[in-house]
């Protein structure tokens, strides 16, 4: 979405987390959504800046106590809605369960490559081999799909960032949609 300014934040609590203060989640949210629109934006001045550029922000709980979620956050600009939800686990461990239409469980690490492709045979032979000829480890690997012969959504731990070439390389291979690196 860095192309295109974000509108609106819808960020739902549900579970345990729908009867505590959730402020703070959500500063700390919007901090990392905005990280790169300002410099300035931190925990604390995270909603300010939010209002400044126009954001509407809507905060809602859900007192259920069966959700496929804890944290489901709608973030919507031009372009449409980015959906992604997540799970936290007792000692803290959080999970994320849904990135977009995607049913996917992900244990968030320092880096991560997104792709979305098409689902055909050999796509992830040919992400494992670019890697590996780069050097580059795989250390978790997840995978999620729309329906078979439609999209998937892989989320690979690597153990180190990608270089600007390789990402080209996997952009360039004919069976990809998009690919991310995501630093966390």
């Amino acid at each position: 979405m860095n192309e295109n300014p974000v509108s609106k934040v819808v960020i739902e609590y549900a579970g345990e987390l729908a009867g505590k203060d959730a402020a703070p989640v959500t500063c700390a949210f919007l901090a990392r959504l905005l990280k790169d629109v300002s410099a300035r934006v931190n925990v604390v001045n995270a909603l300010h800046i939010a209002d400044e550029r126009g954001i509407q922000i809507t905060t809602r709980y859900a007192q259920s106590k069966r959700s496929s979620y804890d944290i489901r956050t709608v973030v919507s600009s031009a372009l449409g809605e980015q959906i992604a939800s997540g799970l936290m686990f007792k000692g803290g461990e959080g999970r994320i369960t849904e990135i977009g239409n995607f049913s996917i469980e992900v244990v968030p690490s320092s880096f991560m490559l997104m792709t979305k492709n098409k689902d055909i045979p050999g796509v992830i032979g040919k992400i494992g081999t670019l890697l590996g000829e780069t050097e580059v480890n795989i250390s978790r690997f997840y995978l999620g799909r729309e329906a078979k012969g439609g999209e998937d959504l892989a989320i690979i731990e690597i153990d180190s960032p990608l270089e600007e070439n390789v990402l080209a390389d996997l952009r360039n291979l004919e069976a990809f949609n998009v690919v991310h690196q995501v630093k966390l």
